[in-house]
């Protein structure tokens, strides 16, 4: 039994059953997609009002499942988030040669669209929203998150069906610089409206949609979280980091420098240490070599001397022993 309904074919205004019924309104759309919906009308069962498609509408019901209602809320609260330019956080993981990167930044939204169409290589995608923002007091703003993806960014409402990384979809957009976030919304996530259980009474349909699109909205104001299924650089971003790239190598090859210079000059130090120790050596043995010329010189004068001493001692006793036979 549906119980909420568009009032246009493109527009995102919500309808109830009962304030289609109080205001006349005899044809609504059904939760599909813009431009995919089909006509339904308000009927009656017992108390109960609710929305039944039209036998006579050229789209055939049933050809696809509408959107959830939770599916649709979701885009909505973004968008209309967006368009009020407000600052969240955008918590998101992205998976890199199978490992997971976690990443987190503050941004600051200027725009939001519902059901944003691109038309890349002559295919038409569709993205649930499309927003722009601007990076919050970045460390640098040339590698700023709206610097890498140029301030684009798409979200996708998984319920019941995700892409995967190598979607068209998704590898298309990528290659125009649109990165898409996927949000993941399980049954017991805070952002799931369970409408078999809350939307059983017509009459509160509307409050308990209001309350919980302000629900939503204060979730996504805190922050929106999901996984970046593809990540994209812009040539500005890509330029950047070529640049930090270069000069981290320079860094690197002055710092090696710097380490070859530091070798030299310890390699020069103990060539100077050794040479001065030479130096030392050198005057060492001189002083020894004169010490020992010195002890020479002294050793042959004393042996001369003694020579002389010995001569006229043995002078002396030839004298007395001719001194005897003159007698």
């Amino acid at each position: 039994m549906k119980t909420l309904a568009y009032t246009s074919q493109t527009g995102h205004v919500f309808i109830t059953p009962l304030e289609a019924k109080k205001k006349n309104v005899g044809t609504v759309y059904s939760i599909h997609p813009a431009g995919e919906r089909h006509e339904m009308h308000v009927k009656r069962s017992a108390e109960k009002y609710y929305f039944a498609y039209t036998p006579q509408s050229r789209n055939s019901p049933g050809i696809t499942a509408p959107e959830s209602l939770t599916h649709a809320l979701c885009k909505m609260a973004i968008a209309s988030l967006a368009n009020k330019g407000i600052e969240t956080k955008l918590e998101y993981y992205v998976y890199k040669n199978d490992i997971r990167e976690e990443h987190e930044a503050a941004i600051k939204f200027s725009h939001g669209e519902n059901e944003r169409s691109f038309v890349v290589n002559d295919s038409k995608f569709t993205v649930d929203v499309y927003c722009q923002f601007e990076s919050i007091n970045p460390d640098y703003e040339y590698l700023s998150l709206s610097s890498k993806w140029n301030g684009h960014v798409a979200f996708e409402i998984f319920v019941t069906h995700g892409l995967s990384s190598n979607d068209i979809k998704v590898s298309s957009l990528a290659g125009i610089g649109i990165p898409i976030i996927q949000i993941k919304i399980g049954a017991a996530s805070k952002l799931n409206l369970n409408e078999n259980r809350d939307l059983t009474d017509s009459n509160t349909v509307k409050t308990v949609i209001e309350n919980h699109i302000r629900k939503l909205e204060n979730i996504f104001k805190k922050k929106i979280s999901g996984r970046l299924l593809r990540d994209v650089m812009s040539e500005a971003y890509n330029h950047e980091i070529q640049m930090i790239q270069a000069l981290k190598e320079k860094d690197e090859h002055i710092v090696e420098l710097k380490h070859k210079e530091d070798a030299i000059k310890q390699k020069l130090h103990e060539l100077q240490v050794s040479n001065s120790e030479q130096r030392n050596l050198c005057t060492s043995l001189r002083e020894q070599n004169s010490d020992l010329q010195q002890l020479l010189r002294n050793q042959s004068l004393k042996d001369s001397t003694e020579t002389e001493i010995e001569k006229l001692s043995n002078n002396s006793l030839l004298n007395k022993f001719l001194g005897r036979f003159l007698k």
